[in-house]
């Protein structure tokens, strides 16, 4: 069930998670098919905002994919500005970036 963004506000929803209901993968013509499934699984995954970084290990697992081929894929998908790639000490992290 989708909400309308006034319902949506009455029970209490976010913005950015209203953001999210309204973020269609399959809008994104230029995505391969492993970058939408990329991006399937960060929104499973709650990887929506910088708070909550996932890693490639973190999607490849989720992907039940090769880390390698994740990895290429979020490179991509960091230069088409469909996620965000954070640096941090040990691994990167990765999240969704709003479309609006």
């Amino acid at each position: 069930m989708r909400l309308q963004v006034p319902e949506a506000q009455a029970q209490g929803v976010k913005d950015e998670e209203i953001a999210l209901m309204f973020y269609q993968v399959d809008d994104m013509v230029d995505l391969t098919p492993i970058e939408k499934e990329i991006v399937r699984a960060m929104q499973e995954l709650g990887a929506t905002k910088e708070g909550a970084l996932k890693t490639a290990d973190d999607i490849a697992k989720k992907c039940n994919r090769p880390k390698g081929i994740v990895a290429n894929a979020l490179v991509t998908l960091a230069q088409k500005n469909v996620i965000k790639r954070v640096a941090r000490e040990k691994a990167a992290g990765y999240y969704l970036v709003q479309q609006v």
